[in-house]
């Protein structure tokens, strides 16, 4: 029998027949009176995990407030973040010009290049042929063409 079994018996016990002019429980039933020691003992074994339970409630509850701070913290980050992408991303599309090469540009230089190496002026620069044509490759691709 464990020590809360004792004592729901003791009390039941006390509610059963509890002789107030004799201080003494009155053993109506064939259930056994529990001597004080006992009934000390279970209240003693009660109380200490009552501290044990207290003590890790308190540990739980130290760990839950650490976690809403960093929840907090977390939460301020990301606001922060979510603010500046949008910042940026009013930024880029009102100024987009100046993030964005237009396909005319583009075009233009690969129509430059190809000047260059058909009437052979790469020469006249300096210029090697091969890198000219990596140029133009770099920028058809660009383009999607290939």
């Amino acid at each position: 029998m464990n020590d809360i079994d004792i004592l729901e018996d003791y009390i039941e016990l006390i509610e059963k027949g509890y002789c107030e002019d004799c201080n003494e429980l009155c053993n109506i039933s064939t259930t056994p009176v529990y001597p004080s020691k006992a009934v000390a003992q279970a209240i003693s074994t009660l109380i200490a995990e009552n501290k044990e339970l207290k003590e890790e409630n308190e540990g739980l509850k130290t760990k839950l407030d650490t976690l809403i701070e960093k929840y907090k913290e977390l939460k301020e980050m990301l606001k922060h973040r979510i603010e500046y992408t949008n910042k940026l991303e009013k930024d880029l599309f009102q100024n987009a010009s100046n993030y964005v090469i237009p396909k005319s540009k583009v075009e233009m230089e690969i129509h430059d290049i190809d000047n260059w190496l058909e009437g052979g002026r790469y020469i006249h620069y300096g210029l090697n042929p091969y890198e000219l044509e990596a140029q133009k490759k770099v920028l058809q691709s660009l383009l999607g063409e290939e």
